[in-house]
């Protein structure tokens, strides 16, 4: 991360397997076209967690600031907090 950027810096090596797996969920269903960040129930779907074991991914991912929740509940919706990458395809 640059010292003038002020988005976090996620260090993927540093994730288990679930975080990486979720967190990977979160930013390909962000493409997705919706118009929206995808939801708690979106994200369980896609990553294939129960709901305890999602939920502590999600808040361990959100702690340390590698996603950014959106709302509350079950309403919330979750984003990549950095992005300095992309997942859209190249455009010709």
């Amino acid at each position: 991360m640059s010292p003038e950027s002020d988005r976090p810096y996620v260090d993927a090596l540093s994730m288990s397997d679930q975080e990486a797996h979720v967190y990977e969920a979160i930013a390909a269903m962000e493409y997705s076209g919706r118009g929206r960040p995808p939801s708690r129930a979106e994200i369980k779907a896609a990553a294939g967690l129960g709901d305890d074991a999602l939920d502590q991914v999600l808040n361990q991912l959100t702690e340390r600031k590698a996603v950014v929740r959106h709302g509350s509940g079950d309403d919330a919706g979750y984003t990549p907090a950095s992005h300095d990458w992309s997942v859209a395809p190249p455009e010709a």
